[in-house]
Parts: structure tokens; C-alpha cells; sequence
């Protein structure tokens, strides 16, 4: 995949949220030239359910930051918001399949909790990984690192 079509995904995943959610993103997106090995849909299911779930927990409405760089060895992905319980989630068992911190199960009681655990799944057959972490005591990161094979 070109990386001029990568930034034409993020852009139609972030318009997709973006209508769906009436949230706003701070967008920055800096990939370098060229190709790379990835199974587009599938980067662009996980890159929409990141997206997505930080819309659905965002406290006040505030912008989301997206921040999508790629350098000669990896291409990072991470998405930042305001959350209300940043305290309240159990960062060992976020990915974790069916997992829904109790704030969640209030502000979203028909959510399954599998979202995460697949946008893991995506991340880890791109031979990448996925964290997720407290930036202080209000914002919440997710952060994917995939790395890049490059095609010449």
C-alpha cells in the first residue's frame, strides 16, 4: 500500500467517526514516502474501532488527538482523549476479550467489549503491538506501533 493511500484511509476512517460521533480530532498525520506490506482493511477496522471508542468514552466532547507517523522502522499510531475515570481502568486487562471497565458498562451498557481486544488482534497480525496507558490523570492513550516492511 502507498503511503498516500494510507493518509486516504485515516482520513475516510476519521471522517466516518467524526460524522457518527460529533467529535472533533486534532489530526496529525506524517508518514513517510513509499510502500507498505498492510492488509488495508483490516489496519483501517482497527484504526476505525480506536477511533470509535475514543469518541464513545471522551469526556465533555473534547477533541481527540490522532497522531499516525511512520519513519523507516515503524509506523505509530496513537490516539489520545479526555477521559472522565482514567483511574477507574485496569490497563493489564483492557485488551483482554469481553473486558468492560465499569464506567464503560454505564456509559455504554450495550457494548460487548470485544472491540479492543480485536483492534489487538489486528495490531499483532501486523507483527505489532498495542498499549494503552494514562498520559495524567485525565487523558488515556492508545498507542499501536506496526513495523514497516518496506517494498521497493
Amino acid at each position: 500500500v502507498e503511503s498516500e493511500e494510507i493518509k486516504l484511509f485515516i482520513q475516510d476512517a476519521l471522517q466516518t467517526v467524526d460524522v457518527a460521533s460529533q467529535v472533533n480530532f486534532n489530526k496529525t498525520i506524517t508518514l513517510r514516502s513509499g510502500r507498505l506490506l498492510l492488509d488495508k482493511d483490516r489496519f483501517v477496522q482497527m484504526i476505525v474501532i480506536l477511533l470509535d471508542n475514543a469518541a464513545r468514552y471522551n469526556y465533555k466532547n473534547e477533541a481527540i488527538d490522532v497522531k499516525i507517523e511512520s519513519n523507516d522502522e515503524m509506523l505509530t499510531v496513537q490516539i489520545t482523549n479526555l477521559s472522565e475515570n482514567v483511574n477507574e481502568i485496569d490497563f493489564d486487562q483492557i485488551f483482554d476479550r469481553y473486558y468492560r471497565s465499569r464506567h464503560a458498562r454505564i456509559v455504554r451498557p450495550d457494548g460487548l467489549g470485544i472491540g479492543l481486544h480485536l483492534a489487538q488482534t489486528i495490531a499483532k497480525s501486523h507483527y505489532g503491538s498495542i498499549k494503552a496507558e494514562a498520559v495524567s490523570e485525565r487523558y488515556f492513550r492508545v498507542t499501536v506501533e506496526i513495523p514497516v516492511k518496506a517494498v521497493t
